[in-house]
């Protein structure tokens, strides 16, 4: 009896016992007790790479099909990098514009090649990398609305325009659509896919952990929201647990659990996973063997207990993401390490701070024959790297001075070893001491005044390019040379467009775009030499293309580039031009004066045509008339009536009687 009641109160025990049992009936989630939190991002991360962004739209852009222009308005939480790449699907040649806003400092690595590409950004917080592009500076704007007001007024329309958050990595293709609207209009959830794709941090990665007691495999659960409507897509899901100190632990087989529509197929870029999915996949060293999945549950739940299912004790990521095309979940197996770092801080801050941002946010200005660095300390402070000092070349008397807010570095051409290059191109090397890293930094930077150059545009009668023109007139031929002085070994010039403006008026007439001659009439022709950078070209001036005018603008916009040296300059050069004898076009009739005169041949038409039918009425020959024969009296003679008969026989016999 004892034995008994012992053994009621043992199983009573059993089930108040708040330990997972696997015949209670209760909640499975309870029963689970996989409760979701934010995984610590020291762990891992899940980047991916779309085409949707928060909030964007696409149009046809400028009226000449040979530019583009490009507004991204970037939200980041933190100071970060961001590389940008460029190409062009088509052999077209296009001047590209793109306009970058971001709310903090970010480092940018761009690669353009072969495109003509010039940047609008706040240089206080985007600092590109080199080679940079010819830039302008973009003023400060509120929010989206007024950056779309101030691309659309700066260059007559915009291609496209997008907003994201914490982008990491930006692709654009090149090539208007002409199935794009008119405008710009910014629309949520904007799918940009079919001209760029950006790569992205997943902002919400979650953990947990069943309290099964048991130790097994881990899971990572991924949940892609693909449009239902699109057609069969391929999503590459890359599984990335290598520690990058080398000594990465082999684990138990993990499990990767992919959701989404059916029509999605997976490639994994992963070894020693099982893998359980919708649609099919396949593993992307054994393309040609395609597995067919499950319908598995689209919800958070049921993907648990899937997981629970494959003998998961862990789920070390959960992760729910936008339509993409590449899924990467990068969660390094780490041991200990068998180093033994001496100075515990020191590793801390080679981890820590931002070398190459910090190389990047160093940039030599030039004003006079002096070379000046300034560099903020919250964005030292935002970079991790804590500076003690900063000198050129760490030589006695060029360190920078100190305040409570910037170091400045500022020394003449004759001070601390500076470099010149052609009277023109200040050179030098800065070191800066970080404070718990005993390897300093070293960067070399160089600077140039474009206020110390000079162009000029000249023209001339004749390709000797000797007798200069103060005039032209309709239907000469008119040579062109630009150049610029002092004149440097390295320097290399180029003409990006030339118009003729016509004035008055806003009519243009482009001789010369991107380089290349825009009309028949234009010819570009070879440098003179040898008298340093110069551009030369011909244009008819002609005739018929020239209403009456007493003026117009030669404008050429010139790009100079030094070879040793990333940066270049724009500028533009003017010429007015006085027109001797211009073609003075005819009058040209107003609606009113054609109206009139077309009423007036209207009118006169129609009175001639009634003159002409009363004349015709009167004065018509009248019809031939049968003689009538009087019936003679009985008293008459028969003489008498044959001679009446005789007399009306003809009337040539009437009028000779007569």
């Amino acid at each position: 009896m004892d034995g008994a009641l012992c053994l009621a109160s043992a199983l009573l025990l059993l089930l108040a016992c708040p330990f997972p049992c696997p015949f209670c009936s209760a909640d499975p989630m309870e029963t689970m007790g996989c409760d979701l939190q934010p995984l610590d991002p020291h762990r891992g991360e899940v980047t991916y790479t779309t085409g949707l962004v928060p909030s964007g739209c696409a149009s046809r852009g400028p009226a000449d099909s040979a530019q583009e222009v490009h507004v991204l308005h970037l939200k980041f939480s933190k100071m970060s990098e961001l590389k940008l790449e460029i190409k062009s699907e088509d052999t077209q040649r296009r001047e590209v514009h793109l306009v970058i806003s971001v709310n903090t400092a970010i480092s940018l690595r761009l690669q353009a090649p072969g495109i003509q590409l010039s940047l609008s950004y706040n240089p206080t917080l985007l600092y590109p990398s080199t080679p940079q592009p010819p830039h302008t500076e973009l003023p400060y704007l509120a929010n989206g609305s007024q950056l779309l007001q101030w691309a659309q007024d700066r260059f007559g329309g915009i291609t496209s325009y997008a907003e994201m958050d914490d982008p990491q990595k930006i692709n654009f293709r090149l090539g208007q659509a002409p199935e794009r609207p008119e405008e710009c209009n910014p629309q949520a959830n904007f799918n940009a896919g079919s001209y760029m794709e950006w790569e992205a941090r997943a902002s919400e990665v979650r953990s947990c952990s069943f309290h099964s007691g048991l130790v097994g495999k881990e899971a990572h659960i991924l949940r892609v929201r693909q449009d239902p409507t699109t057609s069969a897509q391929t999503v590459e899901v890359k599984l990335d647990l290598t520690c990058q100190e080398g000594n990465t632990v082999q684990g138990e087989e993990t499990i990767l659990i992919l959701q989404s529509q059916q029509s999605v197929t997976w490639a994994i870029d992963a070894l020693q996973v099982k893998i359980w999915s919708t649609g099919v996949y396949f593993v992307k060293v054994f393309p040609e063997m395609k597995v067919s999945g499950f319908a598995l549950p689209n919800t958070q739940e049921g993907l648990l207990q899937e997981a629970l299912k494959l003998n998961a004790s862990l789920i070390a990521s959960y992760t729910e993401i936008p339509p993409s095309s590449q899924v990467t979940l990068s969660f390094p197996r780490c041991g200990l390490s068998t180093k033994m770092p001496t100075t515990p801080e020191v590793i801390l801050t080679k981890r820590s701070c931002a070398r190459q941002m910090l190389t990047d946010v160093l940039k030599a200005e030039c004003s006079g024959n002096f070379m000046e660095i300034v560099l903020d300390k919250q964005v030292l402070m935002a970079l991790q790297c804590p500076v003690s000092d900063i000198s050129f070349r760490k030589m006695p008397g060029c360190q920078a001075q100190e305040d409570t807010s910037h170091f400045s570095l500022r020394r003449s051409s004759s001070e601390c070893a500076m470099q010149v290059e052609d009277s023109l191109l200040l050179k030098n090397e800065v070191v800066v001491t970080l404070t718990l890293d005993p390897e300093p930094l070293v960067v070399p930077v160089q600077c140039m005044n474009p206020d110390d150059l000079s162009f000029q545009m000249d023209l001339y009668h004749s390709p000797d390019f000797k007798e200069l023109l103060t005039s032209i007139e309709p239907g000469q031929m008119i040579y062109v040379q630009v150049k610029v002085s002092p004149a440097g070994k390295e320097m290399n010039l180029q003409l990006q467009e030339c118009t003729l403006d016509l004035e008055p008026g806003p009519n243009s007439w482009t001789l010369i775009q991107l380089g290349m001659a825009k009309s028949p009439w234009v010819s570009l022709l070879s440098p003179g030499s040898p008298m340093g950078p110069n551009k030369r070209f011909s244009f008819l001036f002609w005739k018929d293309l020239m209403p009456a005018r007493s003026t117009v603008t030669l404008n050429c916009s010139i790009r100079l580039q030094y070879r040793s040296w990333s940066k270049d300059f724009q500028v533009s050069v003017l010429k007015q031009l006085k027109i001797r004898n211009p073609v003075q076009p005819t009058q040209g009739l107003g609606m009113p004066a054609v109206l009139g005169i077309t009423f007036g041949a209207f009118l006169i038409g129609a009175l001639l045509t009634a003159a002409l039918w009363y004349i015709y009425s009167h004065t018509r020959p009248t019809g031939k008339r049968e003689p009538v024969m009087a019936t003679a009296p009985a008293s008459e003679s028969s003489s008498t009536n044959h001679s009446i008969g005789s007399t009306q026989s003809t009337p040539c016999s009437t009028s000779s009687m007569a």
